[in-house]
């Protein structure tokens, strides 16, 4: 393609603007977003070999993307509107429901695939039937059914058996940290919409040239 026509996909999705968002995040919702590229970024690399529940979150992300949305991860689409979370404990979302419905309609589509598992738990059934590193557990927890303190005895005893009854290995230690330096670092050299340009290149086997994904960036004209 012709740097022309190179820019002409871009700006049908890109709009470096948009992420000035990503400003409002607090540290740990910016963590998230970045792990969430990474891991997007290490799929799309291996996108022959990924198992099909990672192929359905691979989709996800590219359809964001080309969608416009700023917030990788899906879960802060509208700040000023969501609920408390941190890295390990997420409110379920409206496209992570959309996700695990899709995937339990393509498992359950597939009979021998489905009958790798007879859980009701989705969890279990996900994990036992789609994706053997399935690393989290979907639950309701009622909260106007016991105080804080109750419900924080129950995870207590739940979460060792839940982890044990799933066979989940121990947290591995992160790759990368960073503080708040290195926050207003990534911000300032605008590596966020660097690291979604970059994505979109390597899905469409096109290489950007530097100078116009600069220029996207900084909002110069050619």
């Amino acid at each position: 393609m012709k740097r022309s026509e190179i820019r002409k996909a871009l700006e049908a999705w890109f709009d470096v603007e948009r992420y000035e968002a990503i400003e409002k995040l607090s540290l740990q919702q910016f963590y998230v977003e970045i792990e969430r590229r990474i891991l997007a970024y290490r799929m799309l690399l291996s996108r022959n070999t990924i198992p099909t529940l990672n192929r359905l979150l691979l989709d996800d992300y590219r359809y964001k993307i080309l969608r416009g949305e700023i917030f990788f991860s899906g879960d802060a689409a509208t700040l000023g509107h969501e609920l408390a979370r941190t890295y390990a404990v997420n409110p379920t979302t409206r496209s992570h429901a959309q996700f695990y419905a899709k995937t339990l309609t393509l498992t359950e589509a597939t009979p021998e695939i489905s009958a790798l598992s007879e859980s009701e738990f989705l969890s279990e059934y996900l994990k036992e039937t789609s994706l053997n590193n399935l690393s989290r557990i979907t639950v309701d927890i009622h909260l106007e059914e016991a105080s804080t303190e109750e419900i924080i005895e129950h995870l207590k005893v739940l979460l060792p058996q839940w982890k044990r009854q799933l066979k989940m290995k121990s947290p591995a230690p992160r790759e990368y940290r960073f503080g708040k330096s290195t926050f207003r670092k990534i911000i300032e050299y605008r590596l966020i919409p660097m690291m979604d340009l970059i994505f979109w290149g390597e899905d469409n086997g096109i290489k950007i040239p530097l100078s116009l994904i600069s220029s996207l960036l900084h909002e110069d004209s050619d």
